[in-house]
């Protein structure tokens, strides 16, 4: 019986460490650095965009990627000047696109038109 109980005790405290693993991973932090549940949207497939918008997610979710585009570190960042770069206009659409993700209310979905159109300028 006491083997009954310790199990049971210990399947329940796995549950609680799983569930606030889950709760965690859709908390994030809004540029003034408090937890928010935002960042739960969605993306419009454009098209052929399905892969497009699966790796928009999964960057969206990198945490530290995340708080770095929301907190506008990578304006400061930007090269301009390099003849093989893109002027940093996929970084800035991307930018706003995690913005427009994470700081509106959750539950909804987005359009990537203006990140589409940028990376489409630039194919070769």
């Amino acid at each position: 019986k006491a083997a009954d109980e310790a199990a049971r005790k210990k399947e329940e405290q796995q549950a609680k460490k799983r569930d606030r693993e889950r709760k965690q991973h859709h908390h994030q932090l809004d540029e003034e650095g408090e937890q928010t549940s935002y960042g739960i949207t969605g993306l419009y497939n454009l098209g052929n965009t399905c892969f497009m918008n699966s790796a928009l997610q999964a960057l969206s979710h990198t945490n530290v990627l995340t708080e770095y585009f929301l907190k506008n570190f990578h304006v400061r960042e930007i090269n301009r000047d390099n003849p093989l770069g893109m002027e940093g206009k996929v970084a800035l659409g991307y930018g706003q696109l995690a913005k427009s993700m994470w700081l509106a209310p959750p539950g909804g979905a987005l359009a990537p038109r203006n990140l589409k159109a940028i990376i489409g300028k630039f194919q070769h």
